[in-house]
């Protein structure tokens, strides 16, 4: 391994969990399991040593690079530059209606969508879906509208490219791991796109905690809200709610039951000043689809939420 090849991949950005910290880029963390709060640095949570590594050389050939940490490296360099200037953008307190570049939009909910696909949770669910088909014959159906052309091209059985690929998944575990690693290659991958395209389609407010109160983030920042269910990344072709605080003041809540307002190249946004069932409904979103961890910039705040709402 090269000298000064970075370890520590962050799947939740340390830019992200700054607005929710203080000057120090310190904050509280609330563990879900042990209800223990401790003070932490922000470099000193949401990461896995390694998390982003390209694992097989074949996947490396496959994609033409040469760095196992292409990835971590590139990956996430524009939105993670480009977030803190767009979170204080938006998050300006305003009496009315305002509007934003769609360009400068498209970037913040982008960097929030990959956030979300950056997750340990959502690793996890699309490994386990390829396995999953692999083992049990769903690549075959993928396939079959193009088995007639594949034999016409190659003149040769296309079952034998399959059975090598779901071959491959199920007695090679790490082809899935890079599978999901490779899909954050910019060059290939349209997934970050189509989902920003679905959220701008849709009514922007930023709503605003009153005084006295503040937004929580988690390992896991984030959720839906389709029908009375609260989810993690799910839902998005139903009526639904995407909620993402991005201060500890601050929360994007995005409404697919209304679409967006377009002014040229400009999308308009409300602000609103939350109430305070509104935040509390927003901490416990939060909560629920936290992996293990909470963080806010308050302790006090932190110890009453969890007195009121994580009994038993």
């Amino acid at each position: 391994m090269k000298a000064g090849n970075p370890i520590n991949h962050h799947y939740v950005p340390r830019v992200y969990l700054k607005q929710f910290a203080n000057n120090d880029s310190r904050f509280y963390q609330l563990c879900k399991q042990y209800r223990g709060i401790s003070e932490k640095h922000v470099s000193q949570v949401c990461y896995v040593k390694d998390y982003f590594k390209i694992l097989r050389e074949e996947s490396k050939l496959f994609e033409g690079i040469i760095d196992d940490y292409y990835v971590e490296k590139n990956a996430f360099t524009l939105q993670e530059n480009s977030l803190p200037a767009l979170i204080s953008l938006i998050t300006q307190e305003r009496e009315s209606l305002f509007e934003i570049d769609q360009s400068q939009l498209e970037i913040l909910i982008g960097a929030l969508v990959t956030i979300k696909r950056r997750n340990p949770s959502v690793r996890d669910a699309l490994t386990r879906a390829v396995r999953k088909e692999a083992s049990q014959g769903i690549f075959e159906r993928h396939f079959e509208p193009y088995m007639e052309l594949a034999w016409r091209i190659d003149k040769v059985d296309p079952m034998i490219f399959i059975n090598k690929i779901k071959e491959e998944f199920i007695n090679e575990p790490l082809h899935a791991e890079d599978l999901y690693v490779n899909s954050f290659i910019e060059k290939r991958s349209t997934i970050v796109q189509d989902v920003t395209n679905v959220l701008l389609a849709s009514k922007i407010h930023v709503f605003h905690a009153p005084r006295g109160h503040v937004f929580f983030t988690s390992d896991n920042p984030g959720f839906i809200k389709s029908g009375n269910e609260i989810v993690n990344f799910e839902g998005l072709g139903d009526p639904f709610l995407f909620v993402f605080p991005i201060t500890s003041k601050s929360c994007i809540i995005i409404d697919s039951r209304n679409p967006s307002s377009h002014f040229g190249d400009k999308i308009s946004i409300t602000p609103i000043e939350g109430t305070v069932e509104q935040i509390d409904f927003i901490n416990s979103g939060t909560c629920r689809i936290a992996n293990k961890k909470i963080f806010s910039s308050d302790k006090d705040y932190l110890e009453k939420f969890e007195k009121r709402f994580m009994k038993g």
